[in-house]
């Protein structure tokens, strides 16, 4: 269903919802639509800087100085995803800047979010639509046979993660399934460090913990990799001329 614009309709004993050919009847509906920031009572169009359709003035997304003013954002006014730490860590920039000469800058850092719903749901890295799916190597890894989530009795759910097929670094995940705000870290740790499907197999993991979900994703996707198609091989370096001795040059006139 992923992908799909999904469609909602009441029905006896709950909702029905489509997406493309799918359909399910579900009692109830989870709906996570976050929030706006409180930008109107500001009158921002007054510091004479374009506004996006939110109401976010133009600026600059590192110094987080608004166009052509003095006034700098931080947090849900500065756009973006509605987060604490990258509030408050924007939130230290955007004072640092308005009170010294020396400007510090905001460096984006790789894509985290969670809904702490039971089961978790995850997003991680690149967004799937902005890549292009035909550089892409991808696994997918059900929660059903993990040791520690039948143990616990919660052995339902998805990791998907991919990676660049010529590079072999990660790129991205989406999971759905218990305690994945965990693997979403370690995940995110991973692509932060731009390690490769190879580098991250070499981490650490222990038996049974629901870790063991990303290991066998992981190898999943290095077996994928290894099916690479030809087109997307390196190709060889061509070896250097060899030079021929001094001696055999002729000798000059």
């Amino acid at each position: 269903m992923l992908g799909q614009e999904p469609q909602v309709e009441r029905c006896e004993g709950g909702f029905l919802v489509r997406a493309g050919e799918h359909a399910v009847r579900v009692e109830k509906l989870f709906l996570a639509i976050g929030r706006q920031p409180h930008l109107a009572g500001l009158h921002l169009e007054r510091l004479g800087a374009p506004l996006d359709a939110r109401g976010v003035p133009a600026h600059d997304s590192a110094t987080l100085k608004v166009k052509g003013a003095p006034v700098y954002l931080a947090g849900d006014a500065a756009g973006g995803i509605a987060n604490l730490r990258r509030a408050a860590e924007q939130g230290r920039i955007a004072g640092w800047n308005a009170t010294h000469r020396r400007k510090h800058r905001y460096a984006t850092r790789t894509h985290l979010a969670i809904v702490f719903s039971e089961p978790n749901i995850a997003s991680i890295g690149r967004e799937w639509d902005t890549l292009d799916p035909q550089r892409l190597a991808v696994a997918e890894q059900r929660f059903g046979p993990v040791g520690r989530a039948m143990i616990m009795g919660q052995n339902r759910g998805m990791l998907r993660i991919y990676a660049d097929r010529r590079s072999h670094r990660l790129l991205g995940a989406a999971v759905v399934g218990p305690r994945c705000e965990h693997l979403a870290h370690l995940i995110c740790w991973a692509i932060e460090n731009r390690m490769t499907v190879e580098r991250a197999l070499e981490m650490p993991f222990y038996h049974p913990v629901i870790e063991e979900a990303l290991q066998d994703a992981l190898l999943t996707l290095k077996a994928e990799l290894a099916r690479l198609p030809l087109r997307w091989r390196l190709l060889p370096r061509r070896p250097a001329p060899v030079r021929k001795p001094a001696a055999d040059l002729p000798a000059p006139a």
